[in-house]
């Protein structure tokens, strides 16, 4: 019994460190002076609001209300100025005309690439800094986090799919 608690505490020890220095070195990684989310003209409920739609494709006004946990009003306002800026559009669901979906547009899409391209940058500088050895044991540790995360997403998804 003693031994399980010794390692259950380790464990959680060894949980609470991956996530301090999760948060440390994205911290480091954080924006700097070449990273155009600094020179937006968009709050940050409009960034997550493109960043959805630019991953999702063309998600429906209700799926992003959802997703953000706001109310139909809200993400209307959020998108129009979106659509005002010309990051987004707008679109009439092909099969259900009372649906409205949304869908970032060439420029919405280049922002979206430009803000990933610069922090994949950043990332790449410090991972030429390790050694082949050290690389070797990021990747792993990735892959395994992958795995879990992947695995966590497909039991979140299950479980939505049977409260429905």
């Amino acid at each position: 019994m003693q031994v399980h608690d010794h390692e259950g505490a380790r464990r959680l020890q060894l949980e609470e460190r991956a996530l301090s220095l999760d948060t440390r070195v994205f911290t480091l990684l954080s924006p700097g002076p070449d990273d155009p989310m600094l020179s937006l003209d968009m709050s940050m409920q409009q960034l997550k609001v493109l960043l959805l739609v630019d991953g999702l494709g063309i998600p429906s006004m209700g799926d992003l209300a959802h997703l953000l946990h706001i109310g139909q009003s809200a993400i209307s306002g959020l998108v129009d100025r979106l659509v005002d800026h010309g990051w987004v559009r707008r679109e009439e669901d092909h099969l259900d005309r009372r649906i409205v979906r949304v869908q970032s547009t060439d420029g919405g899409h280049a922002l979206v690439q430009r803000i990933r391209m610069v922090g994949r940058g950043r990332l790449q500088r410090v991972l030429a800094r390790l050694t082949g050895e050290e690389l070797q044991h990021v990747v792993g540790a990735l892959e395994m986090l992958h795995r879990a995360a992947s695995e966590e997403v497909a039991t979140h998804a299950r479980s939505l799919g049977a409260s429905v």
